[in-house]
């Protein structure tokens, strides 16, 4: 694991998170992020579990660290990576939906930040979105029994 894998970590339980160090890694984990979803680079994928893993169980101190303008910017990138996964064609017809889960559960306005992103979208991105329903209506069904 490297240093920066430990202080996405570390950002995990950390009472007060260093925001020079977290806004000068930013990019990196941004950049992991779009390795793991879209180039499905196993490292990449170890490094943004972290910061995901971060970002849910210290949403508050992160977004402290890094201000709610640049957490907004953190998850527009992610609503981006989302809509751009739904185009890589792929063996999986529902790959990109964990991620898109992660992304719905980071932020309370995201799924209808990406609701509506699909509506305005390529039609190759609302029939990704759009085939999936009945697997959350299905997964829905399920949980209910």
């Amino acid at each position: 694991m490297s240093g920066r894998d430990k202080f996405a970590t570390d950002c995990k339980y950390a009472e007060e998170i260093q925001p020079q160090l977290l806004q000068y890694l930013l990019p990196f984990y941004l950049k992991c992020v779009r390795e793991c979803v879209l180039e499905e680079n196993p490292i990449a994928r170890d490094v943004c579990w972290e910061f995901n893993t971060a970002l849910f169980g210290n949403k508050k101190r992160i977004i402290n660290a890094v201000g709610i303008k640049n957490y907004q910017d953190i998850m527009s990138c992610y609503i981006e990576l989302v809509l751009e996964s739904m185009t890589v064609k792929r063996n999986e017809i529902l790959y990109w939906v964990p991620f898109f889960n992660t992304t719905v559960a980071l932020a309370e306005d995201n799924i209808k930040q990406i609701f509506s992103k699909v509506l305005q979208s390529t039609s190759e991105i609302k029939y990704a979105f759009f085939r999936t329903l009945p697997y959350y209506c299905l997964k829905k069904e399920i949980t209910c029994w």
